[in-house]
């Protein structure tokens, strides 16, 4: 299951760096119209690169493209208000009707660097705000603070027979 814990990683590490140099190069709200514009495209090149199906998904979602599977829905609620800290990797493998799969979900927790576009509305810069609605209108993520469980990532591939 090294291959698709390694795709979620690698999701997950490509996204968070993005993020911090969009942050480091220019405004808050430069940072929120990069991930609204280059997290999905990034999402698909992974899954192309590896071979592994990917994503991101939260029981709050900002994007409705990331509206998880039933499988990762049914962990977010079940973890849901649980502190990011009591909540680790999990992975599996289940048999389904066109054969085995490998599963792996990582917790994604609110660090500092989180919470400059999902803290609560009101401490979000009024230029993020403004990128949010527009590109947002129905954003439910936010209200976070820094500890908390924000979603997931999560991966999965056919197990080779």
């Amino acid at each position: 299951m090294i291959a698709t814990e390694g795709a979620a990683r690698k999701l997950g590490g490509i996204l968070k760096d993005r993020v911090q140099k969009a942050m480091s190069d220019g405004a808050p709200a430069s940072a929120a119209s990069t991930c609204a514009g280059v997290a999905q495209e990034i999402t698909a090149d992974v899954a192309r690169v590896t071979g592994v199906a990917v994503g991101r998904a939260s029981v709050r979602l900002r994007n409705p493209k990331n509206a998880p599977p039933a499988w990762v829905d049914a962990w977010l609620r079940h973890h849901e208000g649980a502190p990011a800290a009591e909540v680790s990797l999990d992975r599996w493998i289940v048999d389904t009707p066109e054969g085995a799969v490998a599963r792996v979900i990582l917790p994604i927790a609110v660090e500092p660097l989180c919470v400059t576009c999902h803290g609560p509305l009101e401490g979000i810069d009024a230029g993020v705000r403004e990128v949010l609605a527009a590109r947002y209108p129905g954003d439910a993520a936010t209200g976070y603070a820094v500890g908390d469980l924000r979603g997931a990532l999560w991966a999965e591939r056919a197990v080779e027979p």
